[in-house]
């Protein structure tokens, strides 16, 4: 009966052997060198929050503001006209853009004018503050945002 037991052993010992040897040899061929590069930082998944406006018009739009804008911006709709201000430094209201809502008959093509969509009897278009930075306190997060208008003016839809 150890007789038997010595024979498992050493059947055991030379399958773990063989599977070793499979596992760690080498075999003299050229090996690459791997690099591993590190893990891509996660992105930051940003948020936005859809705002409409022309509620009173007969074409109502609405807009993708990013939520990280919460708080830094102000919109005042004033008729055919809807105005984006940075509100960043106290007591003050700047500009960054305005969406104009015009009908197609009494639409005039002005300089600084940019058009953005037609809809039924109607004529969307935007433009880009040109208000002068003098005074603001937090010029370089009025210009961040400024930067992105044009992504945001992307998502503009009319309903």
């Amino acid at each position: 009966m150890e007789e038997k037991v010595k024979i498992k052993y050493l059947i055991l010992l030379v399958v773990f052997l063989i599977f070793a040897w499979i596992f760690i040899r080498d075999d003299g061929g050229d090996k690459a060198a791997v690099e591993i590069s590190p893990a891509p930082e996660e992105q930051q998944v940003r948020t936005y929050s859809r705002i409409s406006f022309f509620h009173s018009r007969p074409v109502k739009a609405s807009l993708s503001i990013p939520e990280d804008w919460e708080g830094e911006y102000r919109m005042k709709e004033s008729g055919d006209k809807v105005n984006f201000y940075y509100i960043g430094d106290p007591g003050k209201e700047i500009l960054l853009f305005r969406i104009n809502s015009a009908n197609k008959d009494d639409y005039d093509e002005r300089e600084g004018y940019h058009h953005i969509v037609e809809k039924g009897d109607y004529v969307f278009n935007y433009e880009l503050s040109t208000d002068n930075l003098d005074g603001v306190d937090n010029k370089e997060e009025y210009e961040l945002m400024a930067g992105e208008v044009i992504d945001i003016i992307s998502s503009f839809k009319v309903f």
